[in-house]
């Protein structure tokens, strides 16, 4: 039996959903998690919230959480401090952040709570972290930004990895993929990833099987699991994905071309030359080398 992971489609209004009281107000619906198949590291929910009212981040002291601003628009309070959020906007809350989201329209956030380890503790018990941390907020337009090869084209953003944050668990970021563009065919041979479509339409392929993505659809592929994405809109198809380990983050640097928001795209963005050194250094498997993987095993 060879090491391959699980993998998981979720279209829009699948799994169950809850109507939930304070501190977390409003409509959440089950995603991925422990209970599907897919990683037991994290738990992945779309939280619904009316405008006007205020939600928290919770997941416990030991949870860190994402919270990607999906539709509609809001306010971060952390500390003593509040902030803007438009859709696209990121919020991470390591453990010990005390968060508070407030819809100014209704809104829907996009939320991946994970499980970390248990922080070690002094011989009196008690926590060995300090008092409350702020959470970290990003607005659409924040992160380490690469234009991409053809044929998917635009650009990848990193919004969080531990180059840029105090979580050495995962990477994450969006990646747009151009009107009839393709993100072609791969694998990871040791790491799990959670994407979400926030923006167009296609399919995907996971494992040689089409399945249609709109936005809300969601996708979890285990390690060796093959996948791909074929926009057909006439936006940009675009994918919020968290990678754990992290990693992801050194490939799409490798292969891509600093980028500035709001500047045209370059001309000759073009696959590096030593694309395969830098996909075996990140555990980047193409077709063959999944198949050839299987039947070794």
């Amino acid at each position: 039996m060879w090491d391959r992971g699980a993998a998981t489609v979720v279209q829009p209004g699948e799994r169950s959903t809850i109507v939930t009281e304070a501190p977390v107000y409003g409509t959440v619906r089950l995603l991925v998690g422990p209970a599907s198949p897919g990683s037991r590291l994290f738990t992945s929910v779309l939280h619904q919230v009316e405008q006007g009212s205020t939600t928290q981040l919770v997941g416990g002291g030991h949870a860190e959480q994402i919270a990607y601003v999906f539709r509609g628009s809001g306010r971060c309070g952390s500390g003593d401090e509040w902030h803007d959020l438009p859709t696209g906007s990121t919020v991470h809350a390591v453990p010990g952040c005390d968060v508070a989201i407030e819809a100014v329209t209704d809104l829907e956030l996009f939320v991946v709570v994970f499980s970390v380890p248990i922080e070690l503790r002094g011989e009196t018990g008690a926590p060995t972290t300090g008092g409350p941390r702020p959470a970290k907020v990003l607005l659409p337009d924040h992160g380490d930004s690469y234009w991409q090869p053809e044929p998917a084209g635009q650009y990848a953003t990193v919004k969080i990895s531990p180059l840029s944050s105090a979580s050495n668990h995962f990477s994450m970021g969006t990646q747009h993929v151009r009107p009839g563009g393709t993100l072609t065919a791969h694998a990871h041979e040791r790491n799990e990833e959670l994407k979400f479509i926030a923006q167009g339409s296609g399919y995907a392929m996971v494992d040689g099987i089409r399945h249609p993505v709109e936005p809300g659809t969601i996708l979890y592929t285990g390690r060796w699991v093959t996948h791909e994405f074929h926009n057909e809109s006439d936006d940009d198809l675009v994918i919020v994905w968290t990678f754990l380990p992290p990693g992801l983050e050194f490939l799409l640097a490798g292969m891509g071309r600093a980028r500035t928001p709001g500047e045209e795209r370059p001309d000759g963005v073009d696959y590096p030359p030593d694309m395969r050194e830098l996909m075996r250094s990140t555990f980047l498997a193409t077709p063959g080398r999944v198949a050839k993987r299987a039947s070794e095993s």
